[in-house]
């Protein structure tokens, strides 16, 4: 398993380790960036979020004490403590950033973890933390950060089928073992708050379920009619090479798409534009066809909206024939 733990700032970097002890790359893994203030298109699922009264409850002392007291009472000090939040998408991307920024919004020390696949198979842990977190964990409030969960496997497939020797084997064993140690503390630390995010269920009786223990699902939907305006006019603003487009229209032909899923769409169209104002040394601004057209790439081919941006792609070379016929073009 690839594990690397230090103390960093909010623009640290964690080396990949590979399984012979060898640093193959760095992983940049920033908390900072996304807060409340610069997400955009989340305002209804911030304002639930408030409403959780997780932000109210970031530091409840009284808590803490009770928790303390009932594990001497009972005999259990590993026991999951409070009930970790599950931000679940059906795009994990659109989950990770309202995760992250609720994460930044706590504003505790804050200890990431992230599961990734370097070799078919094979799965590398990646830590990152913040100042205020050791190796041997939260010194004081804290908050624990869990990407995609539901593609994390057990400790045994972290990164041990390609350790060649026992000591290799050994090395990778340890440092799962580390990380799931640090996983369970913090779940058992009352003043640790535990996010996670996925795109598909947890089995409750599952290891990762388990060590998380209960788990409140919140569900992040896709935009609404008014977070999609939102998203298009942020998009028409940063990019005055589509500020000229009918933003109501792409609000309609975006319903159901994620969040990040709109984004993308938008910068592969903006990208191609730029790319075409190089290639002709000319300004080519984002053309409308083109745009719905990577709207569709992301819509359902059964849905609505895909069926509306292909009739109007046929009507636009209907009328493009026409126009050619008159010797408009």
């Amino acid at each position: 398993m690839s594990e690397e733990f230090d103390s960093m700032n909010e623009e640290g970097s964690i080396a990949d380790v590979g399984s012979d002890g060898t640093q193959k790359s760095t992983v940049m893994m920033s908390l900072a960036g996304y807060t409340f203030d610069t997400l955009v298109g989340f305002g209804e699922e911030i304002e639930r979020l408030r409403l959780m009264g997780i932000f109210d409850n970031a530091e409840d002392s009284a808590f803490v004490s009770f928790v303390e007291q009932m594990k001497l009472q009972h005999g259990l000090f590993d026991e999951p403590t409070g009930e970790a939040i599950l931000f679940k998408s059906v795009v994990r991307e659109d989950a990770d950033r309202l995760m992250i920024a609720t994460a930044n919004e706590l504003g505790h020390p804050t200890v990431r973890m992230r599961v990734a696949s370097p070799h078919p198979g094979v799965q590398a842990i990646c830590i990152m933390a913040t100042p205020g977190v050791t190796e041997k964990g939260f010194e004081d409030w804290g908050t624990l950060v869990l990407e995609g969960v539901d593609s994390w496997g057990t400790p045994e497939a972290f990164d041990l089928g390609v350790a060649y020797d026992e000591m290799a084997i050994a090395n990778a064993a340890n440092g799962a073992m580390k990380a799931v140690s640090l996983l369970r503390k913090a779940a058992s630390n009352p003043k640790v708050t535990i996010l996670a995010s996925a795109s598909g269920d947890i089995d409750p009786h599952s290891l990762i379920g388990a060590w998380i223990g209960p788990m409140k699902v919140f569900d992040v939907p896709a935009p609404s009619e008014a977070e999609r305006d939102e998203i298009w006019n942020h998009l028409m603003s940063k990019h005055v090479s589509m500020s000229a487009m009918d933003r109501v229209e792409l609000v309609r032909l975006s319903e159901g798409m994620p969040r990040c899923d709109i984004f993308a769409a938008a910068r592969e169209a903006v990208s191609q534009a730029y790319r075409q104002s190089i290639d002709h040394r000319t300004y080519v601004p984002v053309d409308r066809g083109n745009l719905l057209n990577k709207i569709a790439a992301y819509q359902p081919l059964d849905s609505e909206e895909y069926r509306w941006i292909e009739e109007s792609a046929v009507d636009d070379f209907r009328d493009e024939i026409e126009r050619y016929e008159r010797g408009e073009i």
